[in-house]
């Protein structure tokens, strides 16, 4: 998501957390920066060396023929640098990280392969590939500054609809982690007193029935949602088609939101336009259209996608 002084990226990482990480590109007075997990305004270019992509002619290459000031400080301050190791440990230092020189090493790896941009991957040898991302990520985000090309967050390319069955899994994987947690601080707590139990004695499977059941029965989910499970609106058939078909936004009701609220040229047979109710939530909860479909990740075969491409005119280089 582009904006004049900000870059969002979104991925998901089933590695750190069952939530949604962030990667964000703010830019400031000192430069421009990229925060991710608990990493906190790290120059980009310094982070772009730690990752392998240690040449400046090479950086400069793939981020495009831009001439921006802030840019070419980054480079001039970071030239220094010649290895992907003393990358690491600056970005040790700056983070105010305690240790010996391995043991930070070893720690700043770990959080840039599990929580930088893990959807590309975890293991060292995707640290090149989120190197070339973070520079067209660079390249999009001062173009954006420079021309003036905003990401309409509002347009339906950019959006997407979460079904029954993720919210089921984001609720199965959360409180079988806290299940996971409780078995292990019980069985820490046998080991000290000395007495080994069967594992069936020490697991509490009742509690993450109870969760589970919980909020399906009260519909508060988790991430502080409420309203998820609903009593059906059996009424008539119209009644219930429109509960089914409905779409509710997370945005809070009480803020304005103009934009997310008003009609996007995008709902065109995707969104019935007149469905919404009245008051703070007018514009937030919408209903499908009848006839529209929600697709899922499809399964596609990476050599069938290229074979298609190849055939409408896209040529290799």
């Amino acid at each position: 998501i582009l904006s004049f002084n900000l870059m969002f990226c979104f991925e998901k990482s089933l590695v750190t957390s069952p939530s949604v990480v962030s990667t964000t590109l703010p830019i400031r007075l000192s430069g421009l920066l990229v925060s991710f997990s608990r990493f906190k305004n790290m120059p980009a270019i310094l982070l772009i060396k730690a990752l392998g992509l240690l040449k400046d002619s090479e950086i400069a290459s793939l981020i495009g023929n831009i001439s921006e000031d802030i840019l070419i400080t980054n480079f001039y301050e970071y030239a220094g640098i010649k290895s992907s190791e003393e990358a690491l440990l600056k970005i040790g230092e700056l983070m105010n990280l305690e240790g010996t020189k391995k043991e930070i090493l070893d720690r700043v790896k770990v959080r840039i392969d599990s929580a930088l941009l893990a959807h590309l991957g975890t293991k060292p040898e995707a640290r090149k590939e989120k190197a070339i991302m973070i520079c067209k990520l660079i390249r999009h985000f001062l173009t954006c500054k420079l021309y003036g090309i905003e990401t309409d967050k509002d347009h339906y390319a950019n959006k997407r609809v979460r079904l029954s069955g993720d919210l089921l899994a984001d609720l199965f994987r959360v409180n079988l982690t806290i299940f996971v947690r409780d078995l292990q601080h019980s069985y820490q707590k046998t080991v000290r007193r000395k007495k080994i139990y069967s594992i069936k004695s020490l697991v509490k499977s009742t509690l993450f029935s109870h969760r589970i059941e919980t909020a399906f029965a009260t519909g508060n989910w988790i991430g502080q949602r409420t309203g998820v499970t609903q009593n059906m609106d059996k009424t008539n058939r119209l009644a219930m088609l429109s509960q089914l078909q409905r779409i509710v936004s997370l945005l809070p009701s009480k803020q304005e939101n103009f934009m997310a609220r008003t009609l996007h040229p995008t709902y065109y047979g995707r969104f019935c336009p007149i469905e919404t109710p009245e008051g703070t939530s007018i514009g937030l909860r919408k209903n499908l259209a009848m006839l529209a479909k929600v697709s899922t990740e499809p399964k596609l075969d990476d050599k069938q996608v290229i074979s298609i491409l190849e055939e409408i005119g896209l040529k290799r280089k």
